[in-house]
């Protein structure tokens, strides 16, 4: 049985934490602050993801009055670019000359394994994951004052792969993804259900940050019946539009990150993606982080889907019209 706990809940478990093993005043000797240390990536392609992040830590703080344990609580913010060496360098800012006692963070795959490396050189500090999916930042070569109560990148794609083989019919799959610790986890997570179905996969590598992806989507097999996209904050964005704008039109699979803001109508890749759904290959599905999976078509109704274990949001086919100039 998996338990995830709430963002409340593991403020509150690192405040804890901070109180009982950080501090131990004398009896009666005035509270020692809390110094909760924060970071996110509000600089590069996942900016907008930090500054969902802090949003939601600022949030909490202000409904607990910035206490805990009758303790007040000292936040110290920092921010990266996703990159590992910078969040290496601003949390040993945070634990050095900021002082903190609880780190909560990073955002990204690689930059979590960096905070759990650098974890183990001050064991008497707690560093709690932000929302750093890699496998390794637990699973191998774990540390022992680094926790994670959030699920992996791989877990996210749970359900995924077999239901692209077995459900919707799709022997080949093209993957493109960005060359980095997190997406390897969900490009793991996904390989492993659809190749062990029978499926063929593809993979499609390029450097984090990319902004041009011209010459990748010209290397896409026209054997493939769909992609799966592991693209996170504005590489997404960029790589769907380009896609739109070169008559794309396979049926796109993906975890939630990068879909979730390019299926919105605003996006390019939306405009032609307004019809109601029928029994076509064209289309988007994505996972969301937890939960049972279900099955939306525009329409709102929603039937289970027996058998997986995650929640599979189908978004309305390419029409016809937009058919016309499908070329990839």
């Amino acid at each position: 049985m998996t338990i995830n706990p709430t963002r409340r809940q593991v403020l509150q478990g690192a405040a804890a934490i901070a109180g009982s093993t950080i501090f131990a005043p004398a009896l009666h000797a005035t509270p020692v602050p809390i110094r909760l240390g924060t970071l996110a990536s509000l600089e590069g392609p996942l900016a907008i993801n930090g500054q969902d992040a802090y949003r939601v830590i600022e949030l909490l703080l202000e409904e607990a009055d910035y206490k805990a344990g009758g303790r007040k609580i000292e936040w110290i913010r920092e921010s990266s670019n996703a990159k590992p060496d910078v969040a290496l360098a601003r949390t040993r800012k945070l634990i050095e000359q900021d002082h903190a006692d609880v780190v909560i963070g990073p955002l990204s795959g690689a930059e979590g394994i960096a905070v759990r490396d650098y974890s183990r050189t001050v064991p008497n500090k707690t560093f709690i994951n932000g929302s750093s999916a890699s496998q390794d930042n637990t699973l191998r070569n774990s540390s022992p004052n680094y926790f994670r109560f959030s699920t992996d990148g791989t877990q996210w794609t749970a359900g995924l792969g077999e239901y692209t083989k077995n459900t919707l019919k799709i022997d080949e799959v093209t993957v493109v993804a960005s060359d980095y610790a997190f997406p390897y986890s969900q490009v793991f997570g996904f390989s492993l259900e659809f190749t062990r179905a029978g499926g063929k996969l593809n993979y499609l590598w390029t450097p984090f940050g990319t902004s041009d992806y011209t010459s990748l989507i010209a290397q896409i097999p026209k054997s493939s019946g769909a992609l799966y996209v592991v693209y996170g904050g504005s590489d997404g964005l960029a790589f769907l539009t380009q896609y739109a704008q070169a008559g794309g039109c396979r049926f796109l699979a993906g975890p939630s990150l990068p879909i979730r803001r390019c299926s919105q109508p605003a996006a390019p890749i939306a405009r032609c993606l307004k019809a109601p759904f029928p029994p076509a290959r064209s289309g988007i599905i994505t996972t969301t982080r937890s939960g049972r999976i279900s099955r939306r078509a525009t329409s709102g109704a929603g039937a289970k889907m027996s058998g997986s274990r995650h929640r599979a949001h189908l978004r309305s086919p390419i029409p016809p019209t937009c058919k016309r100039h499908c070329s990839r």
